[in-house]
Parts: structure tokens; C-alpha cells; sequence
């Protein structure tokens, strides 16, 4: 993803209550760290970082919630939109990529400044990916 280096991704679901695990520091090889939260309600969330000392090439997330309906669907939409579509990178959309990961809650593919987004799933396990269409460079 144009610009977004592996620190700031981390930062960026930290500032969202999500704790993350993975190597101490980026390398030249790609490598995965996780971030997860757990609600006092019941969902669950997930989000994989893929990336190198380049930057990040993807992003992958998941939700799970257990059966309640129309509460789940917009706790997914809401984490979908606002912490993962509008996370910062160089030439992205924000606010374009929220309304898009809004109105396609129940999947769909776009692309936003050289990135690919897309939301597959449905019912209680749904995912949001963001993968970059050229390879990635976040070096200054």
C-alpha cells in the first residue's frame, strides 16, 4: 500500500483498541503480524498485516458476531469502514473508501490509489481485504 509503513498500520489498530503481535521489527522479507480485539458483547475481530521493510502489501480482516441481526451487520460495517478502508496511505481516498466499504457491506471490489479492496462473507464471518496493485515502496 503506496506509503503506509508497517509501524504506522500497527499504530493505526492499536489506536483502535486492538493488540498486535508479530516480529519486533519489519525485515526485507515479508512477514505477518496479527491484531485482534475481543468485545465484552461477543465479536471478534481480526486484522493481518502483511509487509517488509518496503511497507505493507495487504490487509486482511475479519469480524465475527454472534447471530443478533442488524446489530452485528453494522458493528461489521462500522469497523470495516472507519479502521480499515479509511486506514491512511499515500494517494488514498479515505472518505471515498469508507462510503464504498458502506454501501458494499455485503461484498464487492473497488480499487482506491493503488489498492484493491475487497469485503467477502456473510452472516456472522465476514472480511475486508486491501492489497496493493503494484509493489509496494514506503521507503523515504
Amino acid at each position: 500500500m503506496p506509503g503506509l509503513t508497517v509501524d504506522a498500520a500497527l499504530q493505526h489498530f492499536k489506536e483502535r483498541t486492538l493488540g498486535c503481535i508479530g516480529p519486533d521489527a519489519p525485515s526485507v522479507d515479508e512477514r505477518q503480524w496479527l491484531c485482534a480485539h475481543e468485545s465484552g458483547t461477543g465479536e471478534v475481530y481480526h486484522v493481518r498485516i502483511t509487509g517488509s521493510t518496503r511497507g505493507v502489501s495487504e490487509l486482511f480482516a475479519t469480524v465475527e458476531h454472534p447471530p443478533d441481526g442488524e446489530k452485528g451487520e453494522e458493528l461489521v460495517t462500522s469497523f470495516f469502514a472507519s479502521s480499515v478502508a479509511a486506514i491512511p496511505y499515500e494517494n488514498s481516498q479515505p472518505k471515498l473508501a469508507e462510503e464504498w466499504a458502506l454501501s458494499a457491506h455485503r461484498g464487492g471490489i473497488a480499487n482506491f490509489g493503488g489498492v484493491r479492496f475487497e469485503i467477502r462473507g456473510a452472516g456472522e464471518l465476514r472480511s475486508i481485504s486491501l492489497r496493493a496493485l503494484a509493489p509496494v515502496d514506503a521507503a523515504p
